[in-house]
């Protein structure tokens, strides 16, 4: 008869459990979308409601190519994205852009916030990009809202004197 101590790796255990619960929950606060890129394999994982379900991820090969043909972001915006891609593989260690994407081809497109970092994964010396993705849209539609109310006069609806002066500038700038 052998007896172990499992007592701290019980309590090991128990940590874990409570790192991933606030893993999770910070996770689920503060982003829609959690993304991986893998600069060799151009593959991206996708992570979409995995906060409430374990290990539930979309792979897309040859990325941001195939988010376009899946229609999931706009054309103009793939190249953006590619572009942030490229200043990571050149050496920053992350961007910030934002992009009209869509989580399923039968949503509308909403304009989401995009951050990615680099990182060096620890056993395999692979260079990674882990990414977070937050729907902004309201606050970008807000945005345009505020901007041309600030532009107009609230009682003619008219571009109001600044706005004016600043057309007319560029106008005789351009000629």
């Amino acid at each position: 008869c052998i007896v172990n101590d499992i007592t701290t790796k019980k309590r090991l255990e128990i940590q874990l459990d409570q790192e991933r619960a606030r893993l999770h929950f910070l996770l689920k606060s503060t982003t829609d979308v959690f993304f991986q890129y893998d600069f060799e394999s151009k593959i991206m994982r996708i992570s979409t409601e995995s906060f409430d379900r374990e290990n539930f991820l979309y792979e897309f090969p040859n990325c941001p190519q195939t988010l376009v043909e899946k229609n999931l972001i706009l054309q103009d915006d793939a190249e953006r994205f590619q572009h942030a891609l490229e200043r990571l593989k050149g050496g920053e260690n992350a961007v910030s852009l934002d992009i009209r994407a869509r989580l399923r081809p039968e949503d509308d497109f909403s304009w989401y916030s995009v951050r990615c970092l680099e990182y060096i994964e620890i056993y395999t010396n692979k260079r990674r990009i882990l990414g977070s993705m937050k729907n902004i849209d309201q606050i970008v539609h807000q945005r345009e809202r505020l901007r041309k109310e600030a532009m107009l006069d609230p009682l003619l609806e008219i571009f109001n004197v600044k706005t004016g002066r600043r057309l007319l500038e560029k106008v005789l700038l351009s000629e």
